[in-house]
């Protein structure tokens, strides 16, 4: 049974990853008429992003499967540091970590008790994913315009939909991603990855801190930062002000 937990959370710990593979964006010149209301959302929300320098948040992840009724749900928490540092932490429902620091990418699972290393530097596709999953999870979605289309899916709360552009790798399992901010503009809500099949992954945002000191051992893979698991979200987007 445990094995079986621990190879489905396998499939969905790197929620970015699996739909962030096409790693070579096709310049694309965007459209001359671009929508001033998107323009100013996108330059308020960036406008936030300045004051950021660490971010620490519980996650509720969400697997809904076209062909199964029940949710693959898990739960933990993330790390993001502005020097590149990154962790993602799952409590349930089984233990593992991920890391990425000092240009290599860790992971471990307490089933196991093994670590498994990358090195970016000799890898560039794991250095292109980590790329992509950071602006993702830090807000840096200028660094996306050149493979998605953006458009203003919501004014308030604010929501952006992001399209893979026609004829990217990206369009053979990915549809859409859409993220929603908070009431404050000022991180992330909820984040959902849609994919051609009609699979849906859901990551809401909870307990969410900004500019607070992360702690060395934040970066030791197999360091766990916290033993609660974090209580379940309201899923409905913009809800009312949960984070700090």
């Amino acid at each position: 049974m445990k094995n079986t937990a621990m190879r489905t959370l396998r499939q969905f710990i790197a929620p970015a990853a699996a739909c962030l593979l096409a790693l070579a964006p096709a310049p694309v010149t965007r459209a001359a008429g671009e929508d001033e209301t998107l323009r100013a959302a996108l330059e308020s929300w960036h406008a936030e992003l300045v004051h950021i320098s660490s971010i620490s948040s519980d996650f509720v992840q969400e697997k809904h499967m076209m062909l199964f009724q029940d949710t693959l749900t898990i739960r933990g928490r993330m790390l993001i540091a502005t020097n590149g540092c990154f962790a993602w932490e799952t409590l349930w429902p089984v233990r593992y970590k991920m890391v990425v620091a000092d240009g290599r990418i860790r992971q471990w699972d307490e089933e196991t008790d093994r670590i498994q290393t990358i090195s970016m530097r000799n890898n560039p596709a794991a250095a292109a994913i980590h790329e992509q999953m950071s602006a993702w999870f830090s807000g840096n979605y200028a660094a996306l315009t050149n493979s998605y289309t953006v458009s203003l899916a919501a004014a308030k709360p604010v929501s952006f939909l992001f399209v893979p552009h026609a004829g990217s790798p990206a369009t053979n399992y990915l549809a859409a991603v859409q993220v929603w901010l908070r009431d404050d503009g000022r991180y992330l809500d909820k984040l959902r990855i849609t994919e051609r099949s009609g699979d849906m992954t859901d990551i809401i945002f909870n307990n969410t801190v900004l500019n607070q000191t992360l702690p060395a051992a934040a970066w030791d893979v197999r360091h766990i930062t916290t033993t609660a698991i974090p209580a379940p979200a309201d899923s409905a987007p913009g809800g009312s002000p949960r984070d700090k």
